[in-house]
């Protein structure tokens, strides 16, 4: 459960979601905020899975 002062958005896009994980695996979280961050990178990848037609994210796919 999300901390209601502190809320991690949820990312809609590949591209955010690239992103969010790029963040998480690059900064040393507290156990509070490394789950929640954990736990909207699997929101999002649970949502955006089967949606998105392109199977490499970003505006530089080929």
């Amino acid at each position: 459960m999300m901390n209601s002062m502190n809320p991690i958005a949820l990312p809609t896009t590949t591209q955010e979601l690239d992103e969010a994980i790029r963040i998480f695996k690059t900064n040393d979280w507290n156990d509070d905020e490394l789950f929640q961050r954990w736990e909207a990178i699997r929101q999002a990848t649970l949502n955006l899975s089967g949606i998105e037609s392109d199977p490499v994210s970003g505006s530089d796919s080929y």
